[in-house]
């Protein structure tokens, strides 16, 4: 049957596709609105266990009783993009019931719930496999971050914290290198992620970043010849958060030029000029929070400026949390570390898709750490 195109422009008219295909949206107000019209003559709406063709026909009685791998398979054939689709509404955090809507309203066919769960198990296996992959012997730079989860746990829910890698190739490529799920103040936490990484391939790193002294004494012991650089990051992401939209670009622009100064001293004139000017006027508690943790910049200026632009390009790493937090909030509570992991791997997967080529800055500090780590750094 064709639909005119007027009638489908005026259906779609000022709306995206949200609007159009998520629960009680457009979609599903016009089969509400048909079968009131129809009424009684309607048929009854599939059960979620029960698969049918776009054409609304139910698949033969002989499908039923196949097993999850072939069905998935007869999906792939059927409808482009099935299983790829399943996984990035997962990675959006989303559970099986809304998964199936989304999908019968894409592919217009209903998929059993137990297909959905099956392929979630595959995903997680899947992750589990990355997590425990083989990692290059050398990373110029590590970055870590964390993201708080929440677990579901003897009838209650647990805050857990993840913590992730970010690492550099000496080519300039990204990846993150592992994700760690632990109880909030657990013990020996950056020990079992240092061991970790060392067991699984890494033999050196010259700069770790977002350490705290817990960290710095775990790193001593796993890469004593690595340097840790505490908070630098997070000084800019707490800064930027301080500022509106408008006004981030102008605090960005002026937070640069005092960690990229020659020294500590020209840093912390910079800083103070920063405070009387207009943007800090405007925004005074980043001011006082660069004046309150300078002494966790000043061992920032020990690197050549090159490299503390690459190490403050905060960009990859803050997308790739905003995602995560995202994904999180949406799921709401795992069911267990590996689901709240699984998710994540997906999520992480997804975002390092755009990550094809290096920073622009990459290529002058190359030459920077190659003279500065002359006996570590390679090209590989």
């Amino acid at each position: 049957m064709m639909f005119k195109r007027e009638l489908l422009d005026e259906l779609v008219s000022g709306r995206d596709a949200k609007d159009i295909f998520e629960r009680n949206g457009v979609l599903d107000k016009l089969r509400q609105a048909l079968e009131e019209r129809l009424g009684e003559g309607a048929p009854a709406q599939p059960q979620s266990n029960v698969r049918r063709l776009p054409i609304g026909r139910p698949f033969p009685s002989d499908e039923l009783g196949r097993d999850s791998g072939d069905l998935l398979s007869t999906y792939r054939l059927r409808f482009a993009g099935f299983e790829e689709q399943i996984a990035l509404l997962f990675a959006r955090g989303l559970g099986v019931r809304d998964i199936n809507r989304r999908l019968e309203a894409l592919f217009g066919v209903a998929v059993p719930d137990e297909l959905i769960s099956g392929h979630a198990q595959s995903v997680s296996l899947e992750a589990r496999d990355w997590r425990c992959r083989a990692l290059e012997p050398l990373y110029p730079i590590v970055v870590f971050d964390s993201v708080r989860v929440k677990v579901r746990e003897a009838g209650g829910a647990r805050n857990k914290t993840c913590h992730l890698a970010l690492g550099l190739h000496p080519s300039g490529a990204k990846e993150v290198l592992g994700l760690w799920a632990f109880e909030q103040g657990a013990p020996d936490v950056w020990s079992a992620i240092l061991e970790d990484l060392k067991r699984r391939g890494v033999e050196d790193v010259l700069i770790f970043v977002n350490g705290g002294d817990q960290f710095r004494a775990a790193a001593a012991h796993c890469f004593p010849k690595a340097r840790t650089l505490t908070r630098i990051v997070e000084l800019l992401r707490e800064a930027t958060n301080f500022a509106s939209s408008q006004g981030r670009a102008s605090v960005a622009g002026a937070l640069r030029e005092i960690y990229c100064a020659e020294d500590a001293s020209d840093g912390w004139r910079l800083l103070q000029a920063f405070a009387a000017g207009p943007v800090g006027a405007k925004y005074p508690a980043i001011a006082a929070l660069w004046q309150r943790d300078w002494q966790d910049v000043v061992p920032f200026f020990a690197f050549p400026v090159e490299i503390r632009r690459v190490v403050a390009s905060t960009f990859a790493m803050d997308l790739l949390q905003r995602s995560l937090k995202r994904a999180m909030r949406v799921r709401g509570q795992s069911d267990s570390d590996e689901d709240a992991l699984a998710l994540m791997y997906l999520v992480v997967r997804n975002g390092q898709r755009n990550w094809k080529r290096p920073q622009r800055e990459w290529h002058a500090a190359k030459t920077q750490f190659a003279m500065t780590f002359p006996d570590r750094f390679v090209l590989r």
